[in-house]
């Protein structure tokens, strides 16, 4: 058993343990991720969030199996056939996979001319 760092992180390899020093255990790998969502064009109040910052978004944990259906719902937006979904900047559809750290952008797409 070795100590990692300044934080008193104590890892065993061998059994994939590692707890902070005076904080308990945490047995096996991470199971869920966290993603930031952003709603643009009133989906914030089709959702029902409350004093939503556009700028600052919503940070979500979710399962790391988790698809992009899955945040929608979390954030309360069922119907997805009237709403774009975009991961990092790129289209995606609803059964697009998250993953750590992806910032996702639910909006309404604009028709017109």
């Amino acid at each position: 058993m070795g100590t990692c760092g300044q934080l008193g992180l104590i890892s065993n390899n061998a059994f994939g343990l590692s707890a902070l020093a005076g904080r308990g255990f945490v047995f096996g790998p991470k199971n869920n991720i966290t993603v930031k969502i952003k709603l643009f064009s009133g989906l914030d109040r089709q959702a029902g969030v409350d004093d939503y910052d556009p700028d600052r978004g919503i940070d979500l944990d979710v399962s790391k199996d988790a698809r992009l259906k899955k945040a929608a719902r979390l954030v309360g937006l069922y119907d997805y056939d009237s709403i774009a979904f975009f991961i990092n900047g790129k289209r995606a559809g609803p059964r697009e996979k998250l993953n750590d750290g992806d910032v996702v952008f639910f909006m309404r797409p604009v028709f017109g001319g």
